[in-house]
């Protein structure tokens, strides 16, 4: 699926791969998102996060090495820029 500029851009991160695989599968039939990265450790997503710059990531919290609690950082940022764009989107669609 191509990306448009109102295409939400999600990543998702989770040590199991089947979740993993559930959720992108979910994101493919969705018309207004995009998977554009996976990771399976808190390490990879920010490797990732800073390559790809999603709009959202979808992260486990309890994963080896480095759980998403260990990149709450970056999740607040996330969540603070998703709210923004999606408080955004539906008060000025047409601008965004």
């Amino acid at each position: 699926m191509g990306e448009t500029p109102e295409t939400i851009r999600v990543m998702s991160v989770d040590d199991h791969p089947l979740l993993r695989e559930g959720i992108a599968a979910l994101i493919a039939v969705q018309k207004d998102m995009t998977l554009v990265a996976e990771a399976s450790d808190g390490r990879e997503a920010i490797k990732k996060f800073r390559l790809h710059r999603p709009d959202v990531t979808l992260m486990d919290l309890q994963m080896p090495d480095m759980g998403g609690i260990d990149v709450s950082p970056i999740v607040v940022l996330l969540i603070i820029y998703f709210l923004e764009r999606f408080i955004a989107y539906y008060i000025y669609p047409n601008v965004l």
